[in-house]
């Protein structure tokens, strides 16, 4: 599944605790774990008007991405989301055994009607062989 490792984010505090760095620990936290889950792209949406969140989300390292014009209504007002995203080739990426078994198979399987195969010591060498025409 292509979108697999891609993950949204919303981070909301309550007003009389901001300034507490709350947001920014629930974000560290939250990074770590999505990372070490296979995640490698965060995105965060909210509000054209929301200062505070788009200071919030450049420190932690995000970059805006797109806008999304008119994307809903808010007390009758239509508003505008900015799409922000971080994504770090530092995911965990959750092998699944069956497949990469699956694959060395098919792997094997065209290697081995496509060139001759050796096996010294347990060790797979192959041969190649060079035609001339």
């Amino acid at each position: 599944m292509p979108y697999e490792g891609v993950g949204e984010i919303s981070i909301y505090v309550h007003p009389d605790h901001k300034q507490h760095q709350i947001g920014s620990n629930l974000y560290k936290h939250l990074e770590e774990k999505a990372r070490e889950s296979g995640y490698w792209t965060i995105q965060a949406q909210l509000f054209t008007k929301n200062t505070p969140s788009k200071t919030f989300f450049e420190k932690h390292g995000f970059r805006q991405v797109g806008v999304r014009e008119k994307i809903g209504k808010l007390d009758d007002i239509w508003i505008d989301n900015y799409l922000y995203e971080k994504t770090s080739t530092k995911a965990k990426i959750p092998i699944d055994l069956a497949t990469l078994r699956d694959f060395l198979f098919y792997l094997l399987f065209y290697l081995a009607i496509s060139f001759p195969i050796v096996f010294y010591k347990y060790t797979l060498v192959f041969v190649l062989v060079q035609e001339n025409y």
